[in-house]
This record gives C-alpha cells, structure tokens and sequence, in this order.
C-alpha cells in the first residue's frame, strides 16, 4: 500500500475512533465516577502503548530515556484531565 493511502487510512480510524471518546465518557460518566474513569483511560492508554512498543521491537527505548524524561512524561499525564 501506498505510504499516503496509508496515512489516510490511519487518520480516518484514528477520527473515528477519536469521536466515540465522549460519547463513551458521557456514558461510563453515568455508572463510575470521575477519578476511577480517569485512571482507568489512562492505564487504559499507557497499556496500549506498551503493547505497541513490544510488538514493534522498541521496548529497549525506555531505558534510554532519564529520569527527567519520565517525571516530565508523570506531569504531563496529570496534565491530561485538565
């Protein structure tokens, strides 16, 4: 495949799955409450991104980063409800 039919196709799942996030949220809001939903999107993510990193070989990029790079990335995530 093409690498901009590529592209294409993956910025088309990404918008459809990006807009199901607030229907979703506005539906999970209604049974659990913030916090709880919360933490669970956000080890929701940081699993998928594992995964992602395992399954493309990658995973030895993280003991290359330092413990800067990870407390920015710790603000950053706290950063992510606001």
């Amino acid at each position: 495949m093409e690498k901009q039919k590529k592209a294409y196709l993956y910025a088309g799942i990404v918008v459809l799955l990006w807009s199901t996030c607030a229907s979703a949220f506005k539906i999970s809001l209604r049974y659990i409450d913030v916090l709880p939903l919360l933490t669970f999107a956000s080890l929701t993510s940081t699993a998928v991104f594992f995964v992602s990193l395992v399954l493309s070989r990658k995973l030895s990029l993280l003991k290359d980063l330092s413990r800067m790079d990870y407390l920015h990335s710790v603000l950053l995530a706290f950063l992510n409800p606001l």
